[in-house]
């Protein structure tokens, strides 16, 4: 695993790469206290993923090309 500042997206990464980009499982810190925790393919979130946004609405389940 491996810890990463992602100055495109001004987050913060965990997790293992693929080449330039983020894959496999791994965990995401918004800049605006926002929280990913699931599968990455080829620095798109698609899987199975669970979100937290700041306003304390969560969504656990499935993602495809970084959408819902």
């Amino acid at each position: 695993m491996l810890a990463h500042n992602n100055p495109g997206a001004g987050g913060v990464y965990h997790g293992p790469f693929k080449g330039d980009g983020v894959h496999g499982k791994g965990l995401f810190w918004y800049p605006d206290g926002s929280f990913y925790a699931g599968d990455w393919f080829n620095g798109k979130r698609q899987g199975e993923g669970y979100m937290r946004h700041v306003d304390g609405t969560k969504y656990s389940g499935e993602f495809f090309a970084d959408e819902r």
